[in-house]
């Protein structure tokens, strides 16, 4: 006896056929395609662009693409949009001396792991039907914290946060929780947005709103309540000339020095790696103090031991031990200093790991040995006020910058050379750490860059004023206002921590009562 078979329903119809073949390749598609999407929007969101709306939905065509997916697939979709995420935000970097397809490879593969790591947590918590929005927005500041304390693995560029310096309302959450407290609502935002389009439910929406509104009015207030005051005047010189041979650089310096110096400031800035080899050049030491008699004021500068990157002692820079320092020059020929450069770049500035690993040439062409400093780096005025100095990446650490107000400064004097960079995103991305920084410990920020843009801001993230243009020489004078205290400095992220609390109860709690539906 046999079974009879019923093959009406396996019957497809040409009709049929033809319909199921394209969606099946949409299908197939449309993960990548959203992956694709979250990393163009994430590329607009962050300066130079800085479409700060844009970061509000930039995470949902990912997190959508999440859904239903293996940890393995996750993973894939994570990296992927890593990896295409700093593409877009940084295209800058493939044009660096020194970048190949192995360095490259590297860095961007090393940085995907965080977004994969966090998409796989987040499909993971999705596919068993356990809470995810909240969770998901404590585990991508949880995230960020380990990037920025992975050793000299460390990369504390946080596209979320940086994406809404333009929005100053905004920008006050920072002074309660940082940069990580910005990233967290953004985040949050981001992934109620997505559950309500998976649930076709706005109701989801309800609770991130209203924090997003609240951080919003929080911070029209702080402004509003704003009473900048001060008295200390500080020119700012951007000489854009790094292409020029080194004593007509020096030259333009002192140039724009002493136009400046007609305003009568209290103190002159110059940027990073203004001037080459005053440590050990007494001619040159003697042209800086020249320049501050002439102007009637300090000159606080930058100056590498062979300039940025060693570039000028060529193939003798890989066995010279050299340091990125600043210095302040008083008008009597008075020397204070040398702040030096805590934290160096890894591998453009020193090599990792050097008494143990041997790295290959295709990964690290150029291997230089800079000596890191111990010391904070402060340099006292006359009048007792404190100089926090930061010089080139040192923005990006919050830690660095924790340490010097810890230790009294006043004022945060950030000192750039982006010349390398161009008229490229580079430099404005570099900028808006310092903004972050500004508001987070309640400080002015002086940010002179050699090649721009220069800025002065308040502790509020205020530019009160700049040198925008790039690659033009100029200078500008701004009465940098007093500091204020934040909770912030007091706290740090003991919020996140708490939260972090918050998001493992609630993830028991959904998992109990996951197993108790029938």
């Amino acid at each position: 006896m046999h079974a009879e078979v019923d093959t009406r329903e396996a019957a497809i119809t040409p009709a049929a056929a033809a319909r199921v073949g394209p969606l099946r390749w949409k299908a197939v598609w449309r993960a990548p395609v959203q992956v694709l999407a979250s990393a163009a929007l994430l590329g607009l969101a962050v300066p130079p662009d800085g479409i700060t709306a844009v970061a509000w939905a930039a995470l949902v065509p990912l997190v959508l693409a999440l859904q239903g997916k293996s940890p393995a697939q996750a993973a894939l979709l994570g990296a992927a949009f890593g990896a295409v995420s700093l593409a877009a935000m940084h295209p800058w970097f493939f044009a660096l001396d020194g970048a190949n397809v192995f360095n490259t490879a590297a860095l961007f593969g090393y940085l995907a792991l965080y977004p994969a790591l966090w998409c796989v947590a987040l499909a993971q918590l999705i596919r068993k039907k356990l809470p995810w929005v909240f969770p998901g927005a404590v585990l991508w500041v949880l995230l960020d914290w380990l990037r920025g304390h992975a050793g000299f693995l460390a990369l504390p560029w946080d596209p979320l946060s940086h994406s809404q310096v333009g929005d100053l309302p905004m920008l006050q959450l920072a002074a309660f929780g940082g940069a990580g407290a910005i990233a967290f609502v953004v985040c949050l935002t981001n992934l109620a947005l997505a559950r309500a389009a998976e649930q076709r439910n706005l109701r989801s929406l309800a609770i991130p709103l209203a924090l997003l509104a609240a951080a919003h009015a929080a911070g029209y207030l702080r402004l509003q309540s704003a009473a900048s005051a001060g008295d200390l005047a500080v020119a700012l010189v951007q000489p854009a000339n790094e292409g020029a041979p080194r004593p007509e650089r020096f030259r333009a310096l002192v140039e724009l020095t002493k136009e400046a110096a007609r305003s009568k400031p209290n103190l002159i800035v110059w940027p990073e790696s203004a001037v080459h080899g005053f440590a050990f050049v007494p001619s040159v030491a003697k042209s800086v103090a020249d320049a501050s008699g002439a102007a009637d004021a300090p000159i606080l500068f930058g100056s590498a031991d062979f300039g940025k990157y060693a570039k000028e002692a060529g193939d003798r820079a890989e066995r010279i031990e050299f340091k990125n320092e600043a210095f302040l020059m008083l008008p009597d020929g008075t020397v204070r200093g040398p702040a030096i450069k805590n934290r160096l770049v890894p591998f453009a500035e020193y090599m990792p790991l050097a008494e143990y690993v041997t790295w290959p040439r295709w990964l690290v062409a150029r291997q230089l040995h800079g000596i890191a400093g111990a010391a904070p780096e402060l340099i006292e005025l006359r009048d007792g006020i404190r100089l926090g100095v930061s010089i080139c990446w040192e923005n990006f650490f919050t830690d660095l910058t924790r340490t010097l107000v810890d230790h009294g400064a006043a004022v945060i004097v950030q000192l750039s050379n982006d010349g390398d960079f161009g008229a490229s995103a580079e430099p404005a991305q570099h900028n808006a750490a310092s903004v972050l920084r500004a508001v987070e410990y309640g400080r002015p920020i002086v940010l002179a860059s050699s090649n721009g843009p220069s800025r002065v801001i308040d502790e509020y993230g205020r530019t009160r004023a700049r040198l925008d243009a790039i690659g033009v020489p100029g200078w500008v004078v701004a009465v940098v206002s007093r500091p204020v205290q934040t909770t912030y400095h007091r706290w740090s992220l003991a919020w996140a921590w708490l939260a972090a609390g918050a998001a493992a109860v609630l993830l028991v709690l959904g998992y109990f009562n996951e197993r108790k539906q029938p």
